[in-house]
Formats: C-alpha cells, structure tokens, sequence
C-alpha cells in the first residue's frame, strides 16, 4: 500500500512576494494609514511600511491571508509580485 510522504505544509509556498505598491493603493482605498492597518492585523505600521516600500517583499502565507481579509480583498492575486523570481526572498 502506497502512503503519501509529503508532509501537508508542501503544497503552500513558505513566503508569498507582495507588490508594495498594491497594498498602499488598496490601504489607502480602505481609508486606513499604515498603523490602522498594522494595528488592525496584528502588525507594526513599520512592518507595513517595509512591505510597501519594497525593503520586505515577501510575508508569511498566514500574513498574507490576514492582510487580504482586512483590505477586503477577494482576488488574491492582486497583492502578489508575479515578477519576483522565484528562491529569492528578503
């Protein structure tokens, strides 16, 4: 009998590469400043400032998860850089 040993945590990316410039847009649609959305996420304005500005590209699946819900995003793939190449992380 043939068991799958793939643990299940596989199957999701470990970081997810967000486009900065997207989150502001949709933060700021939102009304909110960078601390209402780090205060509303569990965050720090600062981290959301580094994820805007592109000196933090990438966050946890979790984060990311979290960050859509609060900016009432449905399509998530509007928040993700398509054009970071894949392995590099920051």
């Amino acid at each position: 009998m043939a068991t799958d040993t793939q643990p299940t945590t596989a199957r999701f990316p470990a970081l997810i590469f967000i486009d900065g410039a997207k989150l502001r847009e949709l933060r700021q649609i939102n009304g909110m400043n960078q601390m209402q959305l780090g205060k509303a996420t569990g965050f720090t304005g600062s981290y959301i400032g580094h994820l805007e500005r592109g000196t933090r590209r990438s966050c946890s699946p979790s984060a990311f998860v979290l960050l859509c819900r609060v900016l009432h995003v449905r399509d998530r793939m509007v928040l993700i850089d398509t054009s970071a190449p894949c392995g590099e992380s920051k």
